[in-house]
């Protein structure tokens, strides 16, 4: 008896001195969330992970050294990369969409000496663009790379715009929308009327479209849309400008942007 004391006494104290803890704690389970998430192109989606443990706590491991990020693309359209997955440090399961489809998020995590694997669903989709104003926020995915319409003129609602604008050929109108970021010209320019659908005006009602060119400035942050000729007074107006609009380095605005105006009645 005294023989068997004596060894479980020379094993606790070995543990003392090796540094590790009788009994440790020991890993149940881990989940990655959310479970799925929905974003447009150019959209992002930071992903987390939640560590259970056999003492019922719970702890966040998204950005441990000991976290593995994966992913599997199913893309829309053959070789393309449906989104990117940032691997580790602060920035650990944060994926950005790059092509419609569907991927799986994967998370692995290992501690003393055991292993959990979780996974989540992302889709990367069209469909999940809204309609705001100029200046809105769009509530679908934001962030510095993401361009969006900061503000137009006319400004949206305004209800006294005038039929032209001075000194432009045809006493056409000019309408202008100023982007948060630098843009790729070649998605917004319309050097002949109707030859580029991404930024356009009708009329509101019978949702004619108003014939007209679009340019941009010099900074590649302000686009006009002129009208070929006078606007019609007294009517109602929307100007579009849809999510083909991208910036210089490829990101499309993640929400489509109109903004309404009314033209006077001529005095």
């Amino acid at each position: 008896m005294w023989f068997l004391l004596l060894l479980l006494v020379a094993f606790v104290a070995g543990c003392a001195e090796n540094g590790t803890e009788v009994g440790p704690k020991s890993l149940v389970s881990i989940a990655v969330t959310p479970a799925s998430a929905l974003i447009a192109v150019g959209g992002s989606q930071q992903y987390r992970v939640a560590a259970t443990w056999s003492d019922q706590t719970l702890s966040d491991v998204t950005t441990s050294t000991s976290t593995v990020w994966s992913k599997i693309d199913v893309p829309a359209v053959s070789g393309e990369v449906v989104a990117t997955l940032s691997l580790d440090g602060p920035a650990g399961g944060l994926a950005t969409g790059t092509a419609l489809g569907t991927s799986t998020i994967t998370a692995q995590y290992t501690a003393n000496g055991i292993t959990k694997t979780a996974s989540a669903g992302l889709t990367v989709s069209a469909d999940v663009l809204l309609t705001i104003i100029p200046g809105a926020s769009c509530s679908v995915a934001s962030g510095p790379t993401i361009p969006t319409v900061t503000s137009s003129n006319p400004t949206s609602d305004n209800q006294f715009a005038t039929t032209s604008t001075v000194g432009v050929d045809n006493s056409g109108k000019l309408i202008t929308a100023t982007f948060s970021l630098t843009m790729d010209p070649v998605t917004l320019i319309s050097a002949t009327s109707g030859a580029l659908n991404t930024f356009t005006l009708k009329e509101s009602v019978s949702g004619a479209i108003v014939p007209g060119t679009v340019a941009m400035d010099a900074t590649n942050k302000v686009a006009t849309f002129m009208a070929s000729a006078v606007l019609i007074a007294d009517m109602d107006y929307t100007a579009s400008i849809t999510a083909d609009a991208k910036s210089a380095t490829g990101v499309p605005i993640s929400c489509a942007y109109e903004l309404d105006f009314k033209t006077i009645i001529p005095a």
